[in-house]
């Protein structure tokens, strides 16, 4: 195993590419956690492994996960076939993630294939990096060079698809993880190959509507099956947020259920040869996860008109008082309200309670007043989901992805951020 970061990625992943070796891909600062997780020295435990790519997934705890050179390149001409051809891609993504490695190895293989013909450019962003280059309009005109920005890693607000194509630029919505080679499902649709399927169901209830809420349900045996044909990206409703990675409520009118209300959804799992062959040196979470070529995920959704909508993540319903919150829910109705700026965003964690198990609490930067926070949050989420305290931070924590890292912000809060009731 050779590891790898910063400037070595690049020229790593051809030799990767050329069947040459495995390498394992860390971040250049704070990399004592990936290594103590790799342990370099133990022999790789697949013959087939030839990329390890950390990632923190839901725990927080760095994991490896293990691909096959077959799986990443059946990820970069499922891309290439979506997209209409290979291209070249510029990298804006860090390289120690998925993301990132992805858009190298797309790169690397159009290179190998064109050599050095004319190609349309790509590149891939999340929604942090997007929002940021709308604020400058030399950015944001410096994108429209690009065929197609595929955008993924996080949840995309409402009405920023919108600005995109207003801004005459071509956005493809991507979901997908580090175990499925990146984004694998492109405006909603899967990729060639790649087969999405459901397990049980689980019922949330979030946020209150000004009526009845009506939930909606997609039968758990439901398959949307590999696609056998290139269709043009499709984009969803105009209205509604997208989920690119990380669920969000994203719930059809055409099903009858009121947006980001209350829904019933199934866990999703992801099949096909971009499967990862397992987790680095942990066997036990790798057949928790892994069966075959099927991973399972942590989100949750259904299949609607032949799209496929994520409703949300396990990990994000919680019980407070007896009762469910589904926290992503939450946290895209107080999106809705106040934004996603650093300075004004709201979020919403759940922390220990010796009365309700946890409680929801308010983390902001915003200056509003408290009751200005809090009013307008009761009208639209349910009694459990309202925060029962709010926290001042000079600022937001965030990942290297621009995602909020809400670990960080807990630690914060139990650190000392000045809490109000």
């Amino acid at each position: 195993m050779q590891v790898v970061s910063g400037e070595g990625v690049r020229p790593a992943l051809r030799r990767v590419l050329a069947g040459e070796g495995c390498v394992a891909v860390i971040p250049e600062k704070g990399a004592e956690p990936y290594l103590r997780m790799l342990r370099p020295e133990v022999p790789v435990e697949h013959d087939e492994c030839a990329l390890i790519v950390a990632t923190s997934g839901a725990t927080g705890d760095p994991k490896g996960v293990m691909l096959s050179v077959d799986a990443v390149r059946f990820m970069v001409e499922a891309t290439h076939r979506r997209l209409g051809g290979p291209g070249r891609w510029d990298c804006a993504l860090p390289v120690h993630h998925i993301a990132g490695l992805m858009t190298i190895a797309r790169d690397l293989v159009a290179v190998e294939a064109a050599g050095s013909a004319e190609m349309p450019k790509y590149t891939s962003m999340v929604p942090a990096q997007l929002h940021q280059a709308f604020q400058n309009p030399a950015e944001s005109a410096k994108l429209r060079q690009f065929q197609a920005i595929l955008l993924g890693g996080s949840a995309i607000p409402a009405g920023m698809l919108e600005a995109a194509a207003a801004a005459g630029l071509n956005v493809v919505t991507t979901y997908g993880m580090s175990e499925t080679c990146g984004g694998c499902v492109y405006n909603r649709l899967p990729l060639d190959g790649v087969t999405i399927g459901f397990e049980k169901d689980v019922a949330v209830s979030t946020a209150s509507p000004e009526g009845e809420s009506r939930g909606t349900h997609w039968p758990s045996s439901a398959i949307l099956p590999a696609a056998t044909s290139s269709p043009q990206p499709r984009t969803p409703p105009p209205s509604s947020s997208t989920n690119v990675g990380d669920p969000v409520s994203d719930v059809p009118e055409a099903l009858g259920a009121n947006q980001g209300r209350a829904s019933v959804a199934s866990t999703i799992t992801l099949s096909g040869p971009m499967a990862f062959l397992g987790y680095r040196l942990a066997p036990e979470l790798t057949a928790a996860v892994l069966t075959g070529q099927t991973v399972r995920t942590r989100d949750l959704g259904y299949v609607a008109d032949g799209l496929l909508y994520v409703t949300g993540r396990m990990d994000d319903v919680v019980i407070s008082g007896g009762e469910n919150v589904d926290l992503h829910a939450a946290q895209q109705a107080a999106d809705r309200l106040f934004g996603i700026d650093a300075a004004t965003r709201v979020v919403l964690v759940d922390v220990p309670d010796p009365r309700f198990g946890v409680r929801i609490v308010a983390v902001t930067a915003n200056v509003l007043p408290d009751a200005q926070i809090v009013n307008p949050l009761a009208e639209v989420l349910e009694r459990p989901a309202v925060p029962k305290q709010i926290h001042r931070l000079d600022a937001l924590p965030l990942t290297a992805l621009g995602k909020l890292s809400r670990d960080k912000i807990r630690e914060l809060i139990d650190a000392g951020a000045s809490p109000r009731k």
